[in-house]
């Protein structure tokens, strides 16, 4: 071995070929291995830290990545999402358009990449060691734990655009948006980003920014061509997928829940989704909400029954309507419908997060423009304002009190619609 030409990297040789320590000798080796042993392990690879490296926190300590993960384990062990390959040709086109920050590549058309493309462009984040750590990372009030975002829109309506999947195992089947300050309803924008994008660029106003959105939206068509992906928002896929939705609930993407050849699998609520709405808005204003409460009550119970026999899907289709009414009234309701029929129909990972998000769903992104609060903040000022004008009025004048109440109340209707505005703006910006 001491007549053989050094190798240059000595003990720190990654090569394994037998052959490879016939032709070189390893003498800064000797000592610590045999000279005919090829099993030299290689070193670590090193990855790229802005590619790989989330932090996560529990209580006091912090962990790293491990350097052997690639962004597509780390999103998926983390989001609890298998993401599909669209997902990462939109990056890659996004880093074309703007090398130096891919995530600001759509910000001239009002899209930002977010949520999991966080872990792509190398983001560290603070959270729990478990899995399914950043679950509600980017997640909204109104989102169902089968939705995860990639995208935010305009802010002041909470538009985000991001994956539904009907399994945690499996990957996406859709594209949706939704405006999380207007309400709880998704819209379908196609199945896969690319079709999310396009769609979304048909929002964009002609007097601005038309040229541009046309110049992306055909970048967008090339790279969808060459990956043979439709970017109509209701292809062959989707049409496929409405055939095996057992029940539309109140968020508008149904649920798919496995049938036998009886049936078996779903029982139907036996009340209409504009009843049940009834129902919950009753039991919120406190109109009879003893009765309405014993009825909802009655419908859990025959979801037991359900349950018994292995029709699952209704409870899973009451638990989400009760999740997307966001009263928290019904969170523990939703809680348990929602934990134990996932479980049932194998989606545990689907509660776990439900479980998270109704526990924090008062904080950042997941708060809710309340509109009651709102209401009650417009009655309570224009009462005080109300008081305050007539005792001024009177002061000046005891005399003639009705036809001074009557005039402030024609002038009221006036501050009352200012003070909507202003209290409006208020709330919208402690949001």
């Amino acid at each position: 071995m001491a007549d053989l030409p050094a190798c240059k990297y000595g003990k720190k040789c990654y090569r394994k070929s037998a052959a490879h320590f016939k032709k070189f000798s390893h003498l800064d080796d000797e000592n610590s291995q045999d000279k005919g042993n090829t099993s030299v392990e290689p070193p670590a690879k090193k990855r790229r830290k802005d590619e790989n490296q989330v932090e996560t926190t529990s209580g006091h300590s912090k962990e790293e990545t491990k350097p052997d993960k690639i962004p597509h384990e780390i999103i998926q062990e983390k989001f609890g999402i298998n993401m599909p390959q669209d997902f990462y040709d939109l990056w890659e086109l996004c880093k074309e358009l703007n090398p130096q920050s891919p995530q600001d590549a759509l910000k001239e058309f009002n899209l930002e990449l977010v949520g999991p493309y966080d872990i792509l462009s190398g983001k560290k984040f603070q959270a729990t060691e478990n899995s399914g750590s950043l679950s509600l990372h980017c997640r909204y009030f109104c989102d169902p734990p089968e939705f995860v975002t990639v995208l935010k829109g305009d802010n002041t309506v909470g538009l985000h655009i991001g994956y539904y999947c009907d399994n945690p195992e499996d990957k996406p089947v859709l594209v949706a948006s939704n405006e999380a300050k207007t309400n709880y309803e998704f819209k379908v924008l196609g199945d896969n980003i690319f079709a999310g994008v396009s769609n979304s660029l048909k929002n964009i106003s002609k007097q601005k920014g038309a040229t541009e959105a046309r110049k992306l939206k055909e970048k967008i068509e090339r790279k969808a061509n060459e990956r043979k992906l439709h970017l109509e928002a209701n292809p062959p896929s989707i049409k496929a997928r409405n055939k095996k939705v057992v029940a539309k609930t109140f968020h508008k993407m149904g649920i798919v829940v496995p049938l036998d050849e009886t049936g078996v699998g779903y029982r139907d609520l036996q009340i209409s989704n504009a009843e049940l709405k009834r129902m919950l808005t009753d039991i919120v204003n406190d109109n009879q909400r003893e009765v309405f409460l014993d009825e909802l009550q009655d419908i859990i119970t025959r979801i037991q029954f359900a349950n018994d026999e292995c029709d699952y899907g209704m409870g899973l289709e009451l638990g989400l309507d009760l999740f997307s009414f966001g009263h928290e009234i019904f969170n523990r309701k939703a809680t348990m419908l929602l934990t134990l029929a996932y479980e049932l129909l194998g989606k545990s990972a689907f509660g776990k997060v439900v479980e998270r998000h109704l526990e924090q769903r008062d904080k950042n992104t997941l708060k809710k423009f309340n509109i009651s609060k709102l209401q009650a903040r417009v009655v309570e000022l224009v009462a005080v304002e109300f008081h305050a004008t007539i005792k001024e009025k009177l002061s000046r004048n005891p005399t003639n009190t009705t036809r001074n109440v009557d005039e402030e109340w024609i002038t009221l209707k006036h501050l009352r619609k200012q003070l909507k505005k202003t209290i409006a703006h208020q709330l919208y910006n402690e949001i």
